[in-house]
């Protein structure tokens, strides 16, 4: 009776084990697949934007929500650090380190008219130390 309990532990064991030793291999393939080396903070990447992310919620309600079906083009590319590289810290991210400040030029057709607003373009990324509070 006593074998039968040490045999039945054992298999058990050895059942985790087995089981461990695969996450572990799952594991260790994610690992590589998101290493620093491959994916380093340093170049920003190209993001597709709509106008109302590049001026905001107050004056996309106040002056151009209204038009937004006239509006061309209804979006543009901007380069991004967010989301663009892995840091080697947990409580670190990828922020731009040096911006340029683009004019975009727009069209709203029912008007006839050209709109032209500001926006910043990310020419370089680093890893920053964020708050606990701003960890996802």
């Amino acid at each position: 009776m006593c074998n039968v309990k040490v045999i039945i532990v054992l298999v058990f064991v050895a059942a985790g084990a087995i089981c461990i030793g695969a996450n572990m291999d799952e594991v260790s393939e994610h690992i590589k697949r998101v290493s620093l080396s491959r994916y380093p903070c340093h170049d920003p990447q190209p993001k597709v934007m709509y106008l109302r992310e590049i001026i905001g919620d107050d004056l996309w309600e106040e002056k151009y929500k209204m038009d937004m079906r006239d509006i061309r083009p209804f979006h543009t590319v901007l380069h991004r650090c967010d989301g663009s590289g892995c840091c080697p810290k947990y409580n670190q991210r990828c922020k731009p380190s040096a911006t340029q400040t683009v004019t975009l030029n727009y069209l709203v057709i029912t008007k006839q008219k050209f709109v032209e607003f500001q926006a910043e373009n990310h020419t370089s990324c680093a890893c920053e130390v964020i708050s606990d509070e701003l960890i996802k």
